[in-house]
């Protein structure tokens, strides 16, 4: 058994250890780190339900996504410039009645904020329909795919840490 701990409620459960996995040191090292994190940005294209980061101006890693629905005639996904200054290992992510299209999902793998409590790219394992507009307005990406954002983006946070938040990051533009 293990002992783990809902940043949502406050509250700890103990979980059977074969549900869970320890995440070995290696999976938490800062990917591209020798780089300038000014020449790094992210590129997100709600068009085309894609994204690229970007070193320099050569393109390095690129992933399907799935934005947020379209809701009144607009995405919810918000369109400019961010940066990712708040990142989490995982996260308890709930919003809104169930019944009406609301969300309960802990357990959020790797999750890189671009707004203020709000906005995210993040892994999913409650759907696989990326490259089809499906979230809420955050980024929802394979597990695989928001870990290696994760990692590649900056602030990076320690192994020991549950969170990081900062007054930099890496660029973020989505049109």
């Amino acid at each position: 058994w293990y002992r783990i701990f809902d940043d949502l409620h406050k509250v700890e459960y103990f979980v059977p250890a074969e549900y869970l996995r320890i995440v070995p040191l290696e999976e938490f090292t800062p990917l591209s780190s020798s780089v300038d994190p000014a020449l790094k940005r992210i590129e997100l294209h709600l068009d085309r339900q894609e994204l690229t980061a970007y070193e320099d101006q050569i393109p390095v890693y690129s992933a399907r996504i799935s934005s947020g629905k379209k809701v009144y005639g607009r995405y919810t996904t918000p369109l400019g410039r961010f940066m990712t200054f708040h990142k989490r290992h995982s996260r308890h992510m709930a919003a809104g009645n169930l019944a009406s299209g609301g969300y309960d999902l802990p357990g959020v793998p790797w999750v890189t904020y671009i707004t203020k409590g709000e906005v995210s790219f993040h892994g999913t394992f409650w759907h696989n329909d990326l490259g089809t507009p499906h979230s809420h307005g955050c980024i929802n990406l394979s597990a695989q795919d928001a870990k290696w954002l994760y990692r590649w983006t900056i602030p990076s946070v320690p192994p020991e840490e549950q969170y990081v938040y900062e007054s930099f990051g890496t660029r973020v533009e989505i049109s």
